[in-house]
């Protein structure tokens, strides 16, 4: 019993592990847009695949791969239009880059797959924990009749008093093996209460692993679309080009630094005005060597 609690807490723990580990690589996938920031063998640093609903035969493809921006769009995952750094390719040279659109339409296949993969686990892992609810009933159960045979055990040394009058000497050696079972007895009610009640120990604290990975995942999403949208706000204020030329930011009450220059107290007032909700909280976004690093502390 306390093995199969063991395994629901085990299980909870992966779970938290999991989502821990899908954010900080940065993967998001919204409705029928699919955005990837990885760096590979063609030194790809984002891709960014889009179209309208799921099922539609229009993709659009945004990525660059070994210094050079592709942008394409596909119909039937074949090319229909295509640029290299803002330049327009020929349709009969489209042939050229179908490999490499077929490459990146496989890694997000591959991907969805893997997606597909943990959720089917994470069904696993819930059926177990079903499971393992319902052994500790059985033991409650078990351990109710353990009283009922412990009470006939009792019963029994009752007759076999009445049976020493008839004969002493053997009634004495009853009553010592009746003694002997209601010792067992009682040890065996002992365990069986102690067994409960590590099982209400570990049915309850896999209820709050499996609450506290729910909290952790909702506060990273919405760490994560807070700096999206500190970022966008870089850009639409124009203090940075775009989100690529973000090295590095980092606000908080004390001041707020872009690429490691501060800012005018003004850009300051603005952000520390929207973005921080209370008093010593910090973000911080860090963009080296093709590894993004988003920070929030909401202490």
């Amino acid at each position: 019993m306390k093995k199969s609690f063991s395994a629901a807490l085990l299980a909870a723990l992966i779970i938290v592990l999991t989502t821990t580990a899908t954010y900080a690589q940065k993967t998001t996938t919204k409705s029928s847009d699919t955005k990837r920031t990885r760096v590979n063998q063609h030194q790809t640093r984002y891709l960014n695949v889009e179209s309208d609903s799921i099922g539609d035969p229009v993709k659009r493809i945004k990525t660059d791969r070994d210094g050079h921006i592709y942008k394409i769009k596909l119909y039937n995952d074949k090319i229909t239009e295509l640029s290299i750094d803002g330049s327009e390719v020929a349709s009969q040279d489209f042939s050229k880059y179908q490999s490499m659109v077929d490459e990146i339409l496989a890694e997000v296949k591959r991907d969805q797959e893997q997606a597909e993969r943990d959720r089917q686990q994470a069904d696993v892992d819930r059926r177990q924990a079903d499971k393992d609810r319902l052994q500790a009933d059985a033991d409650r159960r078990q351990a109710d009749k353990d009283r009922a045979s412990a009470d006939m055990d009792r019963q029994q040394a009752e007759r076999d008093r009445e049976q020493a009058g008839k004969d002493r000497q053997q009634a004495d050696k009853d009553k010592q093996q009746a003694e002997k079972d209601r010792a067992n007895a009682e040890m065996d009610r002992q365990q069986a209460e102690r067994d409960r009640a590590q099982a209400g120990k570990d049915r309850q604290q896999a209820e709050r692993d499996r609450a506290q990975a729910e909290i952790d995942r909702k506060q990273a999403e919405e760490d994560r679309k807070l700096v999206a949208a500190l970022v966008a706000d870089l850009v639409t204020d124009n203090i940075i080009a775009n989100e690529d030329s973000l090295h590095s930011m980092e606000l908080s009450d004390s001041g707020m630094t872009i690429n490691k220059k501060p800012q005018p107290e003004s850009v300051f007032q603005k952000y520390k005005a929207k973005y921080l909700k209370k008093p010593g909280m910090k973000f911080g976004f860090y963009n080296e060597g093709h590894n993004r690093t988003i920070q929030v502390n909401n202490k």
